[in-house]
């Protein structure tokens, strides 16, 4: 329980049939904002290495447990999110996830969209919080003389154990994919900001103290693998059966899949953006047999016998 982020759970599926406004300038001004707020800071400015600047100015967006940048995304009114903070409703008892689970229940995310590409606030905490421990994997692995692809390796293996065993499945039932392509995502910004061929990057100023060179446009990271209805999340047995499970649940989206909104927004997903090492990896380890957490219990498995009428709508 001290890991530095705990797992959200989020329905994306809600967001179907939702346009929601592109918050990527809110959150790049957040960020660049904060950042060079932090960097202020004598600590920063006395940092002798770029690494040690980086890790500091990155903890102005961290805290145990749940995240200040995912709770500025929940809470800012630049974010458009759904459902809207003004929700009468109740989003876990409408949600996919209206079962409750031993041992813990944990708050809803709302869903946000950058870019096109629609996924819970929850991903921008993994983005930072994971992103600094992928790397510090990424870093230790590099040091002791692993190439990129094995150092990457290390890093992947480690985010798969942590959604298993420790912040992911075991406490909510819920393994997510998308969280684990945000935690990758996290460790390739991270990584870039010690890397002066990076368009955002921290650098010596004049004064040989640390500022920043260029600007930080969130969009570099996201792709539709962050959005767990494109990217389906594994799920504990718990969770996907009986009156209220996921087998039931996700039913009532069956049709919805095929209208046009979701087809443009799926294609926009695979059109724009290319799979990344971590996505890849994973896509591997379930083809060859050897990570089956949502071979069974799937989207596709809970509408096999339920009759799909009609041609796509017009939504």
């Amino acid at each position: 329980m001290s890991f530095p982020a705990l797992a959200l759970e989020t329905d994306q599926y809600m967001s179907w049939n939702v346009d929601l406004r592109d918050s990527r300038e809110a959150v790049n001004n957040y960020v660049n904002s904060k950042m060079l707020l932090k960097l202020k800071r004598p600590s920063i400015q006395r940092a002798g290495s770029c690494l040690l600047a980086a890790r500091r100015v990155i903890r102005i967006f961290r805290r145990p447990f749940f995240q200040i940048i995912e709770q500025w995304a929940e809470t800012s009114p630049e974010v458009d999110v759904f459902p809207p903070r003004n929700y009468s409703g109740s989003y876990r008892n409408e949600s996919i996830y209206v079962k409750n689970v031993f041992p813990f229940i944990l708050p809803m995310a709302r869903n946000m969209n950058v870019n096109g590409v629609y996924f819970g606030t929850d991903k921008l905490g993994h983005f930072i919080s994971f992103g600094v421990r992928y790397y510090g994997i990424y870093h230790r692995a590099i040091t002791h003389g692993a190439d990129e692809k094995t150092a990457f390796k290390k890093v992947v293996d480690f985010g798969l154990m942590s959604e298993v065993d420790l912040v992911g499945k075991i406490i909510t039932g819920v393994l997510s994919f998308g969280d684990l392509e945000a935690n990758f995502q996290g460790m390739l910004f991270f990584r870039s900001l010690c890397d002066s061929t990076s368009a955002f990057h921290l650098k010596k100023d004049e004064s040989n103290g640390w500022t920043l060179s260029g600007k930080f446009d969130i969009a570099q990271y996201v792709n539709g693998d962050w959005d767990e209805s494109y990217n389906e999340s594994g799920f504990t047995r718990a969770r996907w059966t009986g009156s209220n499970g996921l087998n039931q649940t996700l039913r009532k989206y069956c049709e919805a899949r095929n209208s046009s909104r979701v087809l443009q927004r799926f294609e926009h997903y695979q059109n724009s953006f290319s799979r990344s090492f971590s996505q890849s990896l994973i896509l591997d380890l379930e083809n060859g047999g050897v990570f089956n957490h949502r071979r069974d219990y799937n989207f596709a498995n809970a509408c096999s016998n339920v009759l799909i009428s009609g041609t796509p709508d017009n939504n």
